[in-house]
């Protein structure tokens, strides 16, 4: 009886906590909104930006890590909020961008402390979570930033966002140090008493794949496709023709090179364990979805080339079945990105990068199905 109602305990417990939640969610959607219909111009949005960003609340209020995890785990899902935060980043000068994301600097601040006095397994555990949450974290803002990068093209703007990027990066940097640190000295005081894991890293080859990627989506090269795309549609008969012409050569040569890249790293594959290749291919996979939603039109088909061969592994059949559902996934993660894309195009009244973003969406529905279909027969033979 003490034990049902200690869980009855808990249980509300819980429950109170998420509608306490819920409603610091709604709190901030009504302050986004109110700066939303002040262009982004009132104080509002000073004490909006106090708290989203800098995890500032009145002494009488109590939020902790999880709670903060929870509310941007919610609020970067909600499509409207995630567009509207992108307006505001956008148009919003924060006075200042000192301590941003002060809960998570408190977080790893008491998981120094615990290591003095804490339990060995969990506060290994702990830090655990609070890697997966942080890296979670980063990579749904990385979505609002890289969105902002490839339709907004000024320097102070752009360095706002990096400000916001770097000080994520630098929260997941130090405690990914923090805990391999932690858990080596507890392996040189108790032998055997920590399992010791290694991160896979990715290849060389893997590497130099994703930085050329990121050098054909530069602001750089950004400017050279559109300065080339405004000759084509302004420019006299025969200009228009010939910037037609370049255009078609700087499209073929991005396609190029990033296929050569990528054949270079599939030939490097060839002697490794299936599990390797894998392995790899679920972190390049993070890769392209992070390089996706930063690329413009132009850089997206080869890219979906890649993509659709990391979807014939789950084809494999010694690819196990937990990693053949996180490749499956990923292709849905990344028809989410290119809907997403579709639907700025559209406000952009883009016609041309819209339609062409709709062809490439096709390519990766038609190869989600065709899995889909595989694992059907499989199931039914």
């Amino acid at each position: 009886m003490v034990c049902n109602y200690h869980l009855l305990t808990e249980a509300a417990k819980d429950e109170e906590r998420t509608e306490y939640r819920n409603l610091l969610i709604s709190e901030c959607k009504k302050k986004m909104n109110t700066c939303r219909l002040a262009k982004f111009k009132s104080a509002d949005c000073d004490d909006f930006f106090s708290v989203f960003f800098c995890n500032r609340v009145p002494e009488d209020t109590e939020v902790s890590f999880d709670d903060w995890i929870f509310i941007y785990e919610h609020l970067l899902t909600d499509t409207k909020f995630h567009d509207n935060l992108c307006f505001f980043l956008t148009l919003y000068q924060p006075k200042k961008t000192s301590r941003l994301f002060g809960a998570f600097a408190d977080q790893l601040y008491e998981l120094k402390t615990l290591q003095r006095t804490g339990d060995i397994d969990h506060l290994i555990s702990k830090y655990g979570t609070t890697l997966a949450a942080l890296t979670t974290i980063q990579r749904l803002f990385d979505g609002v930033i890289n969105i902002i990068r490839s339709q907004v093209n000024q320097v102070e703007i752009h360095s706002r966002c990096r400000i916001i990027s770097t000080t994520l990066d630098g929260y997941v940097q130090t405690c990914q140090t923090d805990m391999q640190k932690f858990v080596m000295e507890q392996q040189e005081k108790h032998p055997g008493s920590v399992a010791v894991i290694v991160p896979h890293k990715l290849s060389e080859e893997a590497i130099a794949f994703i930085q050329v990627v990121e050098s054909c989506i530069t602001d750089e090269v950004k400017n050279e496709y559109a300065s080339l795309d405004e000759s084509v549609i302004s420019g006299a008969k025969d200009a228009a023709i010939r910037a037609g012409v370049k255009l078609k050569k700087f499209e073929e040569a991005i396609d190029q090179k990033v296929m050569k890249s990528w054949k270079e790293l599939r030939a490097s594959q060839r002697n490794r364990k299936h599990a390797e290749i894998v392995g790899e291919a679920s972190r390049i996979s993070h890769e392209v979805k992070r390089l996706l939603v930063a690329a413009p039109a132009y850089a997206i088909n080869p890219l979906i080339g890649v993509i659709i061969w990391l979807g014939s592994l789950a084809f494999d059949r010694h690819t196990d079945k937990k990693d053949r559902k996180v490749l499956v996934d990923d292709i849905k993660d990344e028809l989410e990105i290119l809907e997403k894309k579709i639907e700025f195009a559209e406000r952009n009244d883009d016609k041309k990068e819209q339609i062409q973003l709709i062809r490439e969406r096709q390519k990766l529905v038609r190869e989600l199905e065709r899995i889909e279909r595989v694992r059907y027969q499989k199931r039914g033979g």
